[in-house]
């Protein structure tokens, strides 16, 4: 009951419930491991049903870095006001490297925006579940991270929404949300792999100066599959989106983009046309289509334009040989400071 600050490193054993009563909440300063087993979850629950929501679990300040959360459920939370700080999420993590969150679950928060919130993090999130978000599932802040294997179904507002951020999406999916699937902004830079975006109102959107490289990915049933523009002036630049190996269908227009942006597409599948501004996108003679492409080097797509430091360790992962979803990822390790690096995927031998 209230407000818990933990200065210390807790340990929360496989199995344990924690019962949060309305408004309640728990401050960790220090190393969290909330690790359950298959079958012993680490619960974070209301104490009442029917009453009003907990309040938020924080992770607050490099004394946490490391923390690793795995086999969670979270359910029913908010978030908390606390000193001068506010934490709008149910999981809210402040500046904190190296946390890792695996094979959790997290659903139907409450009253604040976020469902999970990270800033000034670096983070890795690993085959996990976001259900029901009142708003924004995953809200990433200046953080450097991955998602790898995680699902999110029926957010209110975005599956994953990006803000300065640096961010590797590999092997996951985004269905049924209000507003985007996966929302690039505020000088952002992505590179997204093996997933699809399925029945989302847009399921990919980049503006401000940000920037998505997307591979083998799935766009099926979004009332718009793909959008780049400019939002904020102060960027001084709009949204680029670079898509290959890929495929697109659902309601036309499938993709549009403003003055100030681009989505080039290359040796992909497209059902659908394009919006009337059709000046900034670029479908390569190698996009199957019915619509009139504009042939486009392919050094566009292999330049430093579209490809850079971040995002260079990633294009490995790509399957010439499929265009849309591919592989499901195999075992997938990050460096400790939320960066995924190379995913042991089985290999297929050419030809098979």
């Amino acid at each position: 009951d209230g407000v818990r600050v933990v200065s210390g490193d807790l340990t929360i054993k496989p199995g344990t419930t924690v019962r949060l009563h309305p408004a309640s909440s728990v401050v960790i300063k220090g190393r969290l491991i909330a690790a359950g087993e298959k079958g012993r979850p680490v619960r974070f629950v209301p104490a009442q049903q029917g009453r009003g929501p907990w309040g938020a679990v924080v992770l607050a300040g490099r004394g946490a870095d490391g923390s690793v959360l795995s086999d969670c459920e979270m359910r029913g939370g908010s978030g908390l006001r606390h000193g001068m700080v506010e934490y709008s999420a149910m999981l809210s993590i402040h500046d904190v490297k190296g946390v890792r969150i695996e094979g959790c679950t997290f659903a139907d928060n409450h009253e604040v925006d976020d469902m999970v919130h990270a800033v000034y993090s670096g983070i890795t999130v690993k085959d996990s579940e976001f259900l029901r978000a009142r708003a924004d599932a995953l809200d990433l802040d200046y953080v450097h991270g991955s998602v790898i294997g995680s699902r999110f179904y029926d957010s209110g507002n975005d599956a994953l929404d990006l803000m300065s951020s640096s961010v590797a999406v590999l092997g996951s999916s985004m269905h049924r949300s209000g507003d985007k699937g996966l929302s690039v902004g505020e000088d952002t830079e992505v590179f997204v792999w093996n997933t699809s975006f399925e029945g989302n109102a847009i399921g990919l959107q980049s503006k401000d100066r940000s920037r998505a490289v997307v591979h083998n990915a799935e766009f099926s049933g979004n009332k718009l599959s793909i959008d780049a523009y400019m939002k904020n002036w102060q960027y001084g630049d709009g949204g680029h989106v670079v898509v290959n190996k890929s495929r697109i269908s659902g309601p036309s227009p499938a993709i549009t983009a403003d003055k100030d942006s681009s989505v080039a597409v290359y040796d992909s599948y497209l059902d659908a046309e394009t919006g009337k501004k059709k000046k900034n996108i670029t479908l390569h003679d190698s996009v199957d289509a019915n619509e009139p492409k504009k042939a486009r080097s392919r050094e566009l797509y292999y330049s430093r334009k579209a490809i850079d430091p971040f995002m260079a360790p990633f294009v490995k992962f790509i399957d010439p040989k499929v265009r849309g979803r591919t592989t499901e990822p195999g075992h997938m390790e990050d460096t400790g400071e939320g960066e995924a690096t190379e995913p042991r995927v089985p290999v297929r031998k050419t030809g098979q």
